[in-house]
């Protein structure tokens, strides 16, 4: 039977100090609050709120930021989602 021979890759051992500078050093960059916090210009149901069957439906629901960015938010009931 013919054996298999693994490549046996070996790393280089870091020292404390190299894993002390790694983990101590952060790789993205931290943000505040205020960069963060976008406001909401408007919150939009493209279907008439009475005609929405609140026990078996789906609704999209469109949320438009004052960052240029639209949310599209897609709500179901469980019994839609129930197989």
């Amino acid at each position: 039977m013919p054996t298999s021979k693994l490549k046996v890759t070996q790393f280089p051992v870091k020292t404390q100090n190299q894993i002390e500078r790694v983990i101590s050093k952060p790789t993205v960059p931290i943000l505040s609050l205020k960069e963060i916090v976008v406001k909401i210009i408007d919150i939009n149901i493209l279907e008439k709120l009475d005609s929405i069957d609140i026990v078996n439906a789906t609704v999209d629901v469109f949320v438009p930021l004052d960052d240029g960015y639209t949310y599209t938010l897609h709500f179901a009931t469980p019994k839609y989602v129930k197989f």
